[in-house]
C-alpha cells in the first residue's frame, strides 16, 4: 500500500495581542503574526487493507487514541472528504518539544490532512482542507500555508504577511517545565499583565516591514506565562545575556525564541543555554507549511 512522510515545522508567534474578554464561545480574538521556523516533526502515513486508524510515536508521553490531534485529523478526513475507505497507520517522529506554545499537535494534525490529501484525494483544494484544519483547532490551518502569517479571529483566519520575515537565525529553548494553555488563559483573564504587552497589529506589521524586529516582537501573554512557570522569566533573562534580540515567549509558553545576528551566533548561543536549560536548539525561519519528504 502507499505511504508518504511530511516534515511539518513549528511555530513562532513573532507579535501576538489577546483581546479581553473571550468572544461568546470561550475563545480570545487574537491579532498575531505568526512565522514557521525549522524545528520539525516528522509525520509518516501508510494506508492498510484494514480500516481503522493506528498512531505511533517516538515520545511515549503522547497520546495515540482520540485526543490526539492527528487521529482526529485523520477521523475528519474521512468523514467529510469522498475518498477510499482504506486504513491508516501513523507514526510521529517528534522533534517539536511538548507545552511549549510551539504547535506540535496541531502541526501534527496538519500534516495528517496534508497527506492523507495527496494520497487519497490530491484534487481537494487548500481552501477545504484549511476549513477542516480550523475545525480542529486555532493553530492547525497555519501548518498548511507556513512561512510568514498574520492571523486574526481566534487564531484560524490567516493572511500571508505583506513583508515576509525572510531567513532569519534563531534559538528557540524551553525550561523543563511546560504552560498548560488553559491555566495561562485563566491567569490573564484574571488580570495578570496589562494586555499592552504587544504592540497594535498595525504598527508590528509596519515595523516588519522595515526589519524593526525590537517593535514587532510582543506577546500579550508572557506575564501570565511566567506567573504559570516562572522558568520562563529566567530562561528569557539567560537568552538575552547570550546576545539574542529579541527574545520573548511564543504562544501561551513555556517556550521562548531569541533571534541571532546570524547561524553561528544562534549556534554557540544554544549550546551555552543548554548548559542550564533542557532544550535550547538553533534554526532558521521556514519559508512554507507542510513539506513532502517521500512518498
Amino acid at each position: 500500500m502507499r505511504s508518504i512522510t511530511i516534515k511539518v515545522p513549528a511555530k513562532i508567534n513573532l507579535h501576538l495581542k489577546v483581546l479581553r474578554p473571550p468572544r461568546d464561545d470561550g475563545f480570545h480574538e487574537v491579532r498575531s503574526i505568526m512565522q514557521a521556523v525549522a524545528l520539525a516533526d516528522v509525520v509518516e502515513l501508510a494506508l492498510t487493507d484494514e480500516a481503522g486508524i493506528g498512531l505511533t510515536c517516538t515520545d511515549p508521553t503522547v497520546p495515540t487514541d482520540e485526543s490526539n490531534l492527528a487521529v482526529r485529523a485523520a477521523i475528519q478526513f474521512y468523514q467529510v472528504v469522498d475518498a477510499p475507505s482504506l486504513g491508516v497507520g501513523i507514526h510521529i517522529r517528534k522533534g517539536i518539544p511538548l507545552e511549549a506554545g510551539l504547535g506540535g499537535g496541531s502541526a501534527d494534525a496538519a500534516a495528517t490532512l496534508f497527506g492523507l490529501r495527496a494520497l487519497l484525494a490530491p484534487n481537494v483544494p487548500n481552501g477545504h482542507l484549511e476549513s477542516m484544519a480550523a475545525d480542529l483547532g486555532s493553530d492547525v490551518p497555519f501548518f498548511i500555508a507556513g512561512g510568514t502569517q498574520v492571523a486574526l479571529g481566534r487564531g484560524d483566519m490567516l493572511a500571508p504577511a505583506t513583508h515576509p520575515l525572510g531567513d532569519t537565525a534563531l534559538v528557540i529553548a524551553k525550561p523543563e517545565a511546560g504552560c498548560s494553555t488553559r491555566e495561562v488563559y485563566s491567569r490573564y483573564d484574571a488580570g495578570v499583565g496589562t494586555g499592552e504587552d504587544a504592540a497594535p497589529l498595525a504598527e508590528a506589521l509596519s515595523a516588519l516591514a522595515d526589519r524593526r524586529l525590537d517593535e514587532v516582537v510582543g506577546n500579550d501573554l508572557r506575564p501570565a506565562a511566567v506567573a504559570v512557570t516562572p522558568d520562563v522569566s529566567r530562561m528569557l533573562s539567560a537568552m538575552a545575556d547570550c546576545g539574542l534580540g529579541p527574545v520573548e515567549v511564543t504562544g501561551s509558553g513555556s517556550a521562548c525564541f531569541g533571534i541571532a545576528e546570524s547561524e553561528g551566533k544562534a549556534i554557540e548561543a544554544a549550546r551555552a543555554l543548554r548548559e542550564t536549560f533542557p532544550f535550547a536548539q538553533a534554526c532558521m525561519t521556514w519559508s512554507g507549511g507542510c513539506e513532502v519528504l517521500r512518498e
